[in-house]
């Protein structure tokens, strides 16, 4: 196929994926999974990158499924495992798996959300991969951890800091020490102040923040 081709048919998919968007989206999802398939088959990462991410938005705007945005991550992950070269592969393959973590954590699927963030965490550590998304899903996952209410979290937190070697920046694990604290001093506004000051996206700082609040009342 020429690439003029692989285009006309990216395009296409795509069409027909917007045109039944409303009305059928696991039927528009199948279409865009077929325009993603070629992206990849095109060798484009960068670009089926920047368009999985348009899907996951136009998905999750119209149904809030977040089965269905975890069904297209899987389906990625699961092209590259099967036809993309392994350098490329662990380039981008972490890439995805943190943005299906982030849309599970958006759903209140916290103990998922946390598997993919630590896991993401464990892969990096001692290599060369992307530290900054090593530190964005530490920070994450301490926030999960802290929504969670875990027996001991600031010791779970400790221990995953540890994990994360590539992320030299203690400003964040600080950052979370002291969010910790304002949480159980009941003090929201402290909190509050904290968690913008975090480097993840502030769609998750918002949503930890309304989260968090709920359960500073039954806090002893």
């Amino acid at each position: 196929m020429y690439l003029k081709d692989y285009k006309l048919a990216i395009n296409d998919f795509d069409s027909a994926g917007n045109c039944v968007l409303k009305t059928d989206t696991a039927l528009s999802l199948s279409y865009y999974i077929l325009a993603m398939d070629l992206l990849i088959e095109m060798g484009d990462h960068k670009e089926a990158q920047n368009y999985s991410e348009k899907v996951a938005a136009r998905v999750y705007l119209h149904t809030k499924d977040i089965s269905l945005i975890s069904k297209f991550y899987d389906n990625i992950i699961e092209y590259y495992a099967y036809y993309v070269d392994s350098d490329v592969f662990y380039s981008f393959i972490n890439k995805y798996r943190f943005k299906r973590a982030e849309y599970l954590f958006k759903a209140s699927e916290y103990e998922r959300a946390l598997e993919q963030f630590v896991d993401i965490i464990r892969t990096n550590n001692g290599t060369n991969c992307d530290k900054e998304l090593t530190e964005l899903s530490f920070v994450n996952a301490c926030l999960i951890a802290i929504l969670t209410q875990r027996t001991d979290t600031q010791k779970y937190i400790d221990e995953l800091y540890r994990k994360s070697s590539d992320s030299q920046d203690s400003v964040q694990y600080l950052l979370i020490k002291r969010i910790i604290e304002s949480l159980h001093d009941k003090n929201y506004k402290g909190m509050k102040d904290l968690g913008e000051r975090l480097s993840i996206n502030g769609d998750n700082v918002t949503l930890f923040n309304a989260r968090s609040k709920e359960i500073i009342d039954i806090i002893d």
